[in-house]
């Protein structure tokens, strides 16, 4: 079929009881998005659309989740690790440097990092 590709999937929904996607596709406005059931899309698109699913899937499950609240930034990373007494030298410097013990806090330090 000649169907405009689609690059982004921008919501999610059930209807019934089948999971319909909201999309954008090229050469349309992000105003102009189109909502389809997944059943359709798969027989009416190519499978990378799939993989687009997937990945909106995933991360709309990690916002439920709470693990994306934090935000991943080099600022953020450092004042974890320092919660857990690896100071900047430390953490820019490789795991197999380290001694058992500091290896010990990293590994208990990305565990805390979804904020239990």
């Amino acid at each position: 079929s000649c169907e405009q590709a689609i690059y982004a999937i921008v919501g999610r929904t059930t209807k019934g009881n089948k999971p319909w996607y909201e999309f954008q596709q090229r050469g349309k406005m992000k105003a102009e998005t189109q909502s389809l059931p997944f059943a359709e899309i798969q027989l009416r698109f190519p499978p990378y659309v799939q993989k687009l699913i997937k990945n909106y899937d995933q991360k709309a499950q990690a916002i439920e989740s709470g693990m994306a609240i934090r935000p991943i930034t080099e600022a953020e990373v450092l004042k974890h690790l320092g919660d857990f007494g690896i100071d900047q030298q430390l953490a820019f410097g490789k795991i197999r440097q380290m001694s058992g013990g500091q290896r010990q806090r990293l590994v208990i330090c990305a565990a805390f990092w979804s904020k239990p």
